[in-house]
């Protein structure tokens, strides 16, 4: 070897030095790398512990739906039958008017034989009177 190539025991110290400083800092990233495994870690425990209750959120969810749907079922057949109820006493108020109603029309057309019959009886009677 030539004396280029020959290294001091003074450079050793250093290499050495630089080399305990380089393992000095990758055991530093390990600790922290072990601190954030350890943090992550728990994060995803109690995550997985807070999705363990969400399949009996799911089927709490799924039967007040079902109840939802069947008293809605039956919101629509009470609907129907009180529709079907007013639409009876419609009718029925319908029928109570037209029954109170007096239509000189419909007196005159179904009673006209009776009421010419009547206006002569009354002219004749006049006649009769004033003679």
């Amino acid at each position: 070897m030539t004396d280029n190539e020959r290294i001091t025991y003074e450079e050793h110290g250093r290499r050495i030095a630089n080399l305990e400083d380089d393992v000095s800092k990758l055991n530093d990233k390990v600790v922290n790398m072990d601190k954030d495994l350890a943090v992550t870690t728990t994060s995803i425990l109690q995550t997985l512990k807070g999705l363990e209750k969400l399949p009996d959120a799911f089927v709490s969810i799924e039967k007040t739906m079902d109840e939802m749907r069947t008293s809605i079922a039956g919101t629509g057949k009470e609907t129907a039958r009180l529709s079907s109820q007013v639409e009876s006493l419609n009718n029925k108020i319908e029928k109570i008017d037209n029954e109170g109603k007096f239509n000189i029309r419909e007196y005159i057309k179904s009673n006209w034989i009776k009421i010419i019959l009547g206006v002569c009886v009354i002219a004749l009677i006049v006649k009769e009177y004033i003679k």
